[in-house]
């Protein structure tokens, strides 16, 4: 599941000895907009000149790396490439010293978060499961419901997304 403790609440309460798994692209995205905030904190304080030069930095910035190096294993990234529940722990105990040390307050909510639902991230790599699948699903749908302009026959919407997900 996202990171929605709504959801988290609802699931422990109806499916009291399920096991939570929060999604990792989810946790990732966690972390993405935490550089985002700091990158807009950062270049609201340029010059005019520099803010456009780094106007377009973003993916620069959030650029998924396949090989981190050891100054890079603080990276989410690095924790989401762990091949176990034990390097996927030790690499965000990592994390959290860097980002304690590095005292930015939009990371320090992020790792906060993460703190809350530990749980659940570790559950990523015991389990292997992610809502991937269903998260393309519901997009497929979604660009069909676009692309029908309000379709007026449920009956027919409903078969054409059949029909869709079934090639």
């Amino acid at each position: 599941m996202d990171l929605s403790s709504l959801f988290r609440e609802t699931a422990c309460r109806c499916f009291p000895k399920a096991e939570i798994v929060a999604d990792s692209f989810h946790v990732v995205q966690q972390a993405t907009r935490a550089m985002e905030n700091v990158r807009k904190r950062v270049q609201k304080d340029f010059a005019k000149e520099r803010r456009k030069y780094f106007k377009r930095s973003r993916k620069l910035l959030l650029m998924h790396q396949d090989q981190p190096s050891p100054e890079q294993l603080e990276q989410v990234y690095g924790v989401m490439g762990s091949k176990d529940v034990y390097e996927a722990k030790k690499r965000l105990s990592d994390w959290f010293m860097a980002v304690n040390a590095a005292d930015i307050g939009e990371f320090t909510e992020c790792a906060r978060t993460y703190a809350d639902w530990m749980e659940e991230i570790l559950n990523i790599f015991r389990t292997g499961l992610s809502n991937g699948y269903t998260e393309g699903c519901n997009n497929r749908i979604k660009v069909i419901k676009r692309n029908a302009y309000g379709m007026r026959n449920f009956e027919r919407f409903r078969k054409r997304i059949l029909h869709c997900m079934s090639s």
